[in-house]
């Protein structure tokens, strides 16, 4: 039995006789430096059930770039009985100062925080 949506979980070994299935994703510029896009799957095999995701929003006009991801990776085997969970949130931005000073071209370190 296979129903997949998206594919598998990443702790999943796909037997070789599976099908290989890309995930289902969106990919939205919205305009003014800001992008979404994420990816999520879904399948019910004989052996488990799994479910997880990403998430990611960027904005980028220099000299500013700040950005959100998010995943989330859950699969539960039935025999012997277990689950595994996986998440992951990052939020950070960074600033890149360029210019120049009396005709000399200057570059500062980027400034960044995660």
């Amino acid at each position: 039995m296979l129903l997949t949506v998206g594919g598998y979980s990443s702790r999943f070994p796909v037997p070789e006789h599976y099908p290989n299935v890309p995930r289902v994703g969106f990919h939205w510029n919205v305009g003014n430096g800001i992008v979404i896009k994420g990816e999520q799957f879904f399948a019910l095999t004989h052996s488990a059930a799994m479910v997880g995701g990403a998430l990611e929003a960027s904005y980028n006009i220099a000299p500013v770039h700040a950005w959100f991801s998010a995943a989330l990776d859950v699969i539960v085997w039935w025999e012997p009985f277990h689950y595994a969970v996986s998440a992951h949130i990052e939020i950070g931005a960074e600033v890149k100062v360029e210019g120049t000073i009396l005709g000399i071209k200057v570059t500062l370190p980027s400034l960044r925080i995660t």
